[in-house]
């Protein structure tokens, strides 16, 4: 079996390589470009589109799409073309010769698994497939087993607990504030001259509430744990001070008998594709795989059975 593949689509960029690496070798804009068209002339064939890198260079003249919001495929024809750029263009290889690691969001519905393990095997051929949660990958990649991931990118926030690699997935929370509001408020604040910085109409929404009420759901056995192996990833949760101030924060919330540990990932923004990369290295993975096979036996369902 060749080298596994390790892909993690975001909201705003996605990041692709190989396993056993430390770092994807591509990352790139979650976005198509279409031309602008009035109309085309007689004979004048519509333009190809624009992926990925190829958009930034040529955003003036183009309709953009983005597949994925909020941390959830919009649309899965365009979400398809993503993938195809990543494949053949970003890692140049054939899918159907190399197993798939794919992260996927905490919080996804078994129906998105299931058409997203159809379009993989069906049109795209991969040998193997496995889908991982994103916050049990940054966990393993911060060297850990159990404490919480706060997975903060472009579209979401999620708050994740595990306990000996498994997601307790009724404790697992989100919020949709992460890095697009953060510069959508910014911007704002810029634009308002005379002004200083005021709370928004979200702010009762914080960080170090969310976190303590996803530990606070867990059973208090597992409080010491959780509360001592807090993991911030993604490109919102590496941000500068962050850290710092939800170690104070959250430290303020808790009995003084419950230490508080708050760290941030040391692949910073590649949390989860590190993480793929090193749990598709283990020797123990290689009975984790959904098989080509096992698909055209099982069906689509055998992925929401197989994954973490």
């Amino acid at each position: 079996m060749n080298v596994p593949l390790i892909c993690d689509y975001g909201s705003g960029f996605s990041k692709v390589g190989f396993a056993g690496t430390e770092a994807p070798l591509a990352v790139f804009p979650t976005i198509l470009g279409k031309l602008r068209h009035e109309k085309l002339l007689v004979g004048m064939q519509e333009e190809d589109w624009f992926i990925g890198n190829e958009v930034p260079k040529n955003r003036e003249k183009l309709n953009l799409l983005y597949p994925i919001s909020r941390g959830a495929i919009t649309n899965w024809d365009d979400i398809e073309k993503i993938w195809h750029y990543s494949f053949y263009q970003m890692l140049h290889v054939a899918p159907e010769q190399h197993p798939l690691l794919m992260a996927e969001p905490p919080l996804n519905s078994m129906s998105r698994k299931e058409r997203l393990s159809q379009i993989l095997f069906e049109t795209f051929s991969v040998p193997a497939l496995y889908l991982a949660n994103q916050g049990v990958l940054s966990l393993y990649a911060s060297g850990h087993t159990a404490g919480m991931t706060i997975e903060s990118g472009e579209g979401m926030t999620y708050f994740v607990p595990i306990i000996d690699g498994c997601p307790l997935h009724q404790s697992t929370f989100h919020m949709d504030i992460a890095g697009q509001d953060l510069t959508l408020y910014f911007l704002r604040l810029l634009s308002e001259s005379g002004h200083s910085l005021v709370s928004t109409e979200r702010n009762d929404l914080g960080i170090h509430i969310k976190a303590f009420e996803c530990i606070s759901s867990c059973n208090p056995a597992l409080w010491k744990i959780l509360f001592g192996h807090i993991i911030l990833s993604g490109g919102t949760g590496t941000c500068s001070g962050l850290r710092a101030r939800l170690q104070k924060e959250a430290s303020a919330l808790v009995s003084p008998k419950i230490n508080v540990k708050v760290s941030t990932c040391p692949y910073s923004v590649y949390g989860a594709w590190a993480g793929g990369s090193i749990l598709c290295s283990l020797s123990t993975f290689k009975d984790m795989w959904v098989t080509r096979e096992e698909y055209r036996e099982m069906g689509s369902s055998v992925v929401g059975r197989r994954t973490l």
